[in-house]
């Protein structure tokens, strides 16, 4: 009875509909058949209502590589990228997870090389020539992307997008060094996708909102007001 097709479109119709099917037992039923289609014994139903509830910990890992491959298709193609490359240190497990998702190889740039073995500070296998999407967690000013672009392209790749989990977007200079670069910046978001987020919930006031957006419009002058730098190296 359980796997007459009847069942199964009814099945497939309710999962499409939102509902979880949290599946079957197997056994000796009522109507005298044998195999799945058993109620699920109570100690089953527990456990797989205590797993549906119980936090999600990989539930934003998901979030993360679903918005950067949509990044990647709809902005850069994935025709135009034949690996990925994680910035040392935290931009490492996003290019890792982004290059399983699109089966690409996966190479990581060193801030600077060992200085001992191959003295690499490109890390991973790829052919000359190859065409690199340079992934990073955070893009502030974008200095320290010159160092990891260059030795992309030192070690005989082709790199034209970088793309940043979270970029400031709020310094003038960025944007210069990403053009004197010759790269393509990408972000998944920015300050100004925070604080349109902001405005819809409730976890900042009004007066808060405004601090921030104050921070935003005059970053170099609001640095130097509380104790930072008023002018980027």
């Amino acid at each position: 009875m359980w796997a007459h097709p009847a069942t199964q479109r009814k099945l497939a119709q309710v999962a499409q509909d939102g509902a979880v099917v949290l599946g079957v037992g197997n056994g000796d039923q009522a109507c005298g058949e044998t195999g799945d289609g058993r109620m699920l014994e109570p100690v089953e139903l527990l456990e797989e209502l205590i797993a549906f509830f119980a936090p999600k910990v990989l539930a934003g890992r998901k979030v993360l590589v679903d918005a950067a491959q949509a990044v990647v298709r709809h902005r850069i193609g994935v025709q135009n990228i034949d690996a990925i490359a994680g910035a040392e240190t935290a931009g490492v497990p996003y290019a890792a997870w982004l290059a399983d998702r699109l089966s690409l190889p996966l190479l990581i740039v060193r801030k600077k090389p060992l200085g001992f073995g191959r003295n690499a500070q490109i890390e991973g296998m790829a052919q000359a020539g190859a065409r690199v999407l340079l992934v990073d967690d955070l893009t502030t000013d974008g200095q320290r992307k010159r160092n990891f672009c260059k030795a992309v392209r030192d070690s005989g790749l082709e790199l034209a997008h970088v793309l940043s989990i979270f970029y400031y977007d709020t310094f003038a200079e960025s944007r210069r060094t990403m053009e004197e670069i010759g790269v393509t910046m990408h972000a998944l978001a920015t300050w100004q996708d925070i604080i349109a987020q902001a405005r819809t919930g409730t976890v900042l006031t009004a007066a808060d909102i405004e601090k921030v957006e104050g921070f935003l419009l005059h970053t170099s002058e609001w640095s130097k007001a509380h104790g930072g730098i008023s002018r980027l190296p």
